[in-house]
């Protein structure tokens, strides 16, 4: 492969580094830092207020799947910001029918909503109209939360 991706550009040289140990990943990660790549830029509490505004963001997914808060934590969103801005609620499995009805009183409180479906209902496009914010919708908590970590590092301006 190393001799085939040469063929194809002259200018790139591929080197061959033999590990030792399968789990330690520190030689790696000296490697890769010899590149010098930019680090991204931690989000921090007053960007997140930016993208929120003077509201909260519901978090919704299904009890005993992955919360959609730990997804957010691990997108980077810091913790001070999900006390502050977030509300999560999890949803039991037979809990699902007054699930719409939950999210319509919510709406009320919360301007924004980040929906991990897997095992919930569809929302009717009625339901999605009662938050005024940004919607993001997505089969697990992690997509959604790299949704909302990218919509908070565009956000110049608030969403409200």
């Amino acid at each position: 492969m190393a001799n085939a991706c040469e063929a194809r550009n002259a200018a790139v040289k591929v080197e061959t580094k033999i590990l030792l140990s399968a789990r330690d990943h520190n030689d790696v990660l000296e490697m890769i830092e010899t590149y010098q790549l930019a680090k991204p830029s931690p989000l921090t509490v007053e960007m997140v207020r930016r993208a929120v505004g003077n509201t909260k963001v519901l978090c919704m997914n299904m009890e005993g799947r992955t919360s959609v808060f730990g997804a957010l934590l691990r997108a980077g969103i810091p913790q001070e910001a999900l006390n502050e801005m977030f509300v999560e609620r999890t949803v039991g499995p037979a809990k699902n029918s007054n699930l719409l009805s939950s999210l319509t009183s919510e709406a009320q409180q919360c301007s924004h909503l980040l929906y991990a479906w897997d095992g919930l209902r569809t929302l009717a496009p009625n339901v999605k109209r009662k938050f005024k914010g940004k919607q993001f919708e997505a089969p697990t908590a992690a997509q959604v939360a790299e949704a909302a970590r990218r919509w908070i590092v565009r956000s110049g301006t608030k969403i409200v």
